[in-house]
């Protein structure tokens, strides 16, 4: 994605908050984006359009009815915390994480779960023995 698409994309990110849609005049993306012309702006709607970046609602040549969609969102994300060199979810690496495995507990609870499971198996054996008695 070069300079101008990511720059189109954040005015309209800023404009469309919370997935609403957002009248923008094409002189917004003109004047924040510099050294971008209405050809190219036409051509970089139409683009982050059909890689569902934004839903395009309709352009009527000087307006712009868009929706940022959450593919988006993230890339405008992705960019803001490359710059600020914060880490995003993206480089989160699951291996490095030390999990303490407690045993004393886990032998608690499956002690405590084999005698709560032996006793109602016992009551429900006991139940039905005494409907039977009464039955037969």
């Amino acid at each position: 994605m070069n300079k101008h698409t990511l720059d189109v994309l954040i005015v309209m990110n800023e404009a469309s908050k919370d997935g609403e849609a957002a009248i923008i005049e094409s002189d917004e993306f003109l004047t924040a984006v510099p050294g971008l012309t209405q050809v190219e702006l036409d051509d970089i709607v139409k683009e982050l359009s059909l890689t569902e970046c934004i839903r395009l609602r309709y352009h009527n040549g000087k307006d712009y009815c868009v929706i940022a969609l959450p593919k988006g969102r993230l890339i405008v994300e992705n960019d803001i915390r490359s710059k600020t060199n914060t880490p995003s979810l993206a480089s989160f690496d699951p291996n490095q994480i030390t999990i303490k495995t407690d045993y004393k507990k886990i032998g608690r609870h499956a002690f405590i779960g084999g005698f709560l499971g032996a006793f109602i198996a016992s009551a429900i054996g006991i139940a039905i023995d005494i409907v039977l008695k009464f039955v037969l």
